[in-house]
C-alpha cells in the first residue's frame, strides 16, 4: 500500500476514475518531491523557477506577463515573484515595447539558456531514475491516456 494519502485514497476507490486521479496524483507528488530535492541541491533553484525557464525556453522572442500565467496555469502575481528573482539572478530579462509600455515581456538572458540546459539534463535524469522500472509500452499508455485527459479537461 502506498504511504501517501492520495495512494491510500487510491487503493479504497470502487469507481476506476476516482481511483484513476488519486493514482495520478500520488504518483505525481512521489516523483515532484524527489525532483523537488535533486533540483533544489544541485541548482540551488526552486521547481517553479525550472517551470518558468521551461516556458521561456520554448520561445525565442519572449513571453508577455500574462501570458507566461496562461502557461504555467497560475495567476500573474505568482508569476510576478518567480521572474523578480529570476531577474535579480541574471537569467531573464524584461523589456517593454515602444507601443505599450504597459505590457513586459521577458526572455532568457544567456545565462539563463545555460542554466536552463543543466537544468533539463538533470531534470530528465531524476525522472529516468525514478521511472526506470515503468516498461517503455506501458509509459507511451500512460502517457496517451494522460493527454487524453488534459485534451478532455481542456477549455
Amino acid at each position: 500500500m502506498s504511504d501517501n494519502l492520495f495512494g491510500q485514497l487510491a487503493h479504497s476507490q470502487s469507481d476506476p476514475r476516482i481511483r484513476a486521479w488519486f493514482a495520478i496524483v500520488s504518483a505525481f507528488t512521489h516523483v515532484e518531491r524527489h525532483l523537488r530535492q535533486a533540483l533544489a541541491e544541485t541548482f540551488d533553484l526552486s521547481l517553479p523557477r525550472f517551470d518558468t525557464l521551461m516556458a521561456l525556453a520554448q520561445e525565442t522572442d519572449g513571453v508577455t506577463m500574462g501570458d507566461l500565467a496562461d502557461r504555467l496555469m497560475v495567476t500573474k502575481g505568482n508569476v510576478t515573484g518567480v521572474v523578480r528573482r529570476l531577474e535579480q539572478d541574471g537569467l531573464v530579462r524584461r523589456t517593454s515595447p515602444r507601443h505599450d509600455k504597459r505590457v513586459q515581456v521577458i526572455r532568457l538572458t544567456a545565462k539563463g539558456k545555460r542554466l536552463w540546459s543543466n537544468f533539463q539534463t538533470e531534470y530528465a535524469r531524476v525522472i529516468s531514475e525514478h521511472l526506470t522500472s515503468l516498461p517503455k509500452a506501458q509509459a507511451d499508455a500512460i502517457a496517451k491516456a494522460l493527454l487524453t485527459i488534459s485534451d478532455v479537461t481542456s477549455p
